[in-house]
């Protein structure tokens, strides 16, 4: 069945397409309604020098003991923040810094413009939760970043420390579930009225058609049943007509004129 066939169908069938139609869009508007909201909130920290890893510069300049943390150099803090991302995103690390309650923590940064701050993004179901969930993620980064140096080699006292980039931006409020849902009823409904449709045009339609081939048997053997009583009436009324002719000719013959 084509495109055209299908469009009929939905339009013949129209008792089967709008009722399947209207339970879709109420089970839309339904999962509009009931879709779970998700709080994101999101901060950032700075990968800087701690007060201890300056005074230890300081006193190298002096010709004091040198710095001999691997993140000295130039690229150390561009270097130690990826270190810092890729702990926070581990499993692990997760599972130290966020309470329970199912909170999500994603960390990033941008290596295009300042590639030394990191940013935190958590997700909770509800805002109080993403507020303590971020709150705990703050709290705890720091030790992160130290313990990510230390295995690194680095001493105790020529640490980074991650201090914060700004405030805490408040939790904004996000429906992930809402569009998904709604459109995948969406489809799966029209869906269903398409084929019921052309599954009811199919069963229906199938079934009349012996019917209208028996009406136009009968109409066909009703009018072949009797030729020659028809050709006799035909010739008959043929007959009586020219008999009332020749009748109306004689009677005008026959009238004297005055």
């Amino acid at each position: 069945m084509d495109l055209l066939g299908v469009l009929r169908a939905c339009v013949r069938r129209w008792w089967v397409f709008l009722p399947v139609v209207g339970l879709t869009a109420w089970l839309c508007w339904q999962q509009y309604q009931d879709a779970e909201p998700e709080y994101t909130a999101t901060a950032s920290v700075v990968v800087a020098p701690s007060p201890d890893l300056v005074i230890s510069r300081g006193r190298q300049a002096e010709n004091g003991p040198p710095v001999t943390t691997p993140f000295n150099g130039g690229e150390g803090p561009r270097v130690l923040s990826g270190l810092l991302v890729r702990a926070l995103n581990t499993a692990v690390v997760r599972e130290q810094l966020l309470p329970a309650g199912g909170a999500a923590l994603v960390a990033s940064r941008d290596v295009q413009e300042d590639a030394t701050v990191v940013d935190l993004q958590v997700v909770a179901q509800d805002a109080a939760s993403d507020v303590e969930a971020l709150a705990a993620v703050r709290a705890g980064v720091n030790d992160v970043v130290h313990q990510v140096q230390l295995e690194a080699g680095a001493q105790q006292g020529q640490l980074y420390d991650a201090v914060s980039g700004g405030p805490v931006d408040p939790p904004l409020v996000t429906y992930p579930d809402r569009v998904r849902g709604v459109v995948a009823i969406g489809l799966a409904g029209m869906l269903a009225a398409v084929v019921l449709s052309v599954l009811a045009q199919s069963l229906l339609g199938g079934r009349r058609k012996p019917s209208e081939k028996k009406q136009r048997k009968q109409r066909t053997s009703r009018g072949s049943r009797h030729p020659v009583a028809t050709r006799h009436s035909a010739a008959g009324r043929s007959e009586e007509t020219s008999t009332d002719v020749l009748d109306l000719a004689g009677d005008r013959a026959s009238t004297p004129v005055r």
